[in-house]
């Protein structure tokens, strides 16, 4: 399904920090448990990127600093788009 809009950070029920971030960034869901998690960079291109589920943590750290996007998928099917940038 296609985002019909881009929520805030924790305006969604999703926080992402540090923001920016480095090494890695941590993602805490108030609107349940997130199933996957995939970048976006400034040209639509999608980067897998390693995301440990029990820890709520995604690993940055072979990502090129810049600005992405997270697309960010709860196991309810609900899809969040939150800005990112990688230093």
């Amino acid at each position: 399904p296609a985002p019909t809009a881009i929520l805030p950070g924790i305006k969604g029920g999703i926080s992402v920090y540090p923001n920016p971030a480095s090494q890695s960034c941590q993602i805490v869901s108030n609107a349940g448990p997130v199933s996957e998690i995939r970048l976006i960079d400034t040209q639509g291109r999608y980067k897998t990127i390693p995301f440990n589920p029990t820890e709520s943590r995604a690993n940055l750290e072979f990502i090129p600093a810049g600005l992405y996007m997270l697309d960010i998928w709860l196991q309810s099917g609900t899809r969040h788009l939150v800005r990112l940038v990688k230093e």
